[in-house]
């Protein structure tokens, strides 16, 4: 009898245990010298948001969106017309006439692009289809959950385990008394 209280109270006490999320946003910047992107010289790099300096965790949080800015310019300082494509997994966004900056949303809720980076890596490549371009430099904003325990779920684990204190000080005093 005493044990099935016991169980009982542990699955009560985990049964009502909640987590709420927040926001926590992260960084990558790729900034490497100053490179010309033109068609067959693609530039390419790796996003790795698990690195300590970052610290998302794919385990525990989920990326809710992601912007990648683009800081690029002409390789020859005049308004070239031009045409740059930017792949990830099986995506691709192209780019027409970019201008010097250039805001790039990834995805949200759970879009397909989003799927690529769920486990916070991720390969770019921006090639130029048309026209010759410097790339400065890419940053990723993204977006995630952050697991934080309900102040609730608090409260219930501490009276579940006063509950399973309790039980065990009435048992040892039934004991006792009965060896007396």
């Amino acid at each position: 009898m005493k044990k099935s209280v016991i169980l009982l109270a542990v699955l009560i006490l985990f049964a009502f245990t909640g987590v709420a999320s927040a926001i926590v946003n992260y960084t990558h910047m790729y900034d490497p010298p100053d490179v010309t992107i033109s068609p067959g010289n693609p530039v390419e790099w790796d996003v790795d948001l698990t690195i300590p300096a970052i610290g998302f965790h794919p385990a525990s949080q989920d990326i809710l969106s992601a912007v990648m800015t683009l800081v690029l310019s002409d390789d020859d300082g005049e308004d070239e017309k031009g045409w740059l494509t930017v792949e990830w997994g099986t995506e691709y966004f192209a780019i027409n006439n970019p201008t010097s900056t250039v805001f790039m949303t990834i995805g949200s809720n759970a879009s397909l692009g989003l799927i690529y980076l769920q486990d916070g890596k991720q390969h770019y490549k921006v090639t130029a289809q048309y026209g010759n371009f410097i790339f400065d430099k890419a940053i990723l904003n993204v977006e995630a959950t952050d697991p934080v325990p309900e102040p609730a779920t608090m409260l219930l684990l501490g009276l579940g385990l006063i509950g399973i204190a309790v039980v065990y000080k009435r048992r040892n005093a039934r004991l006792i008394a009965e060896s007396v």
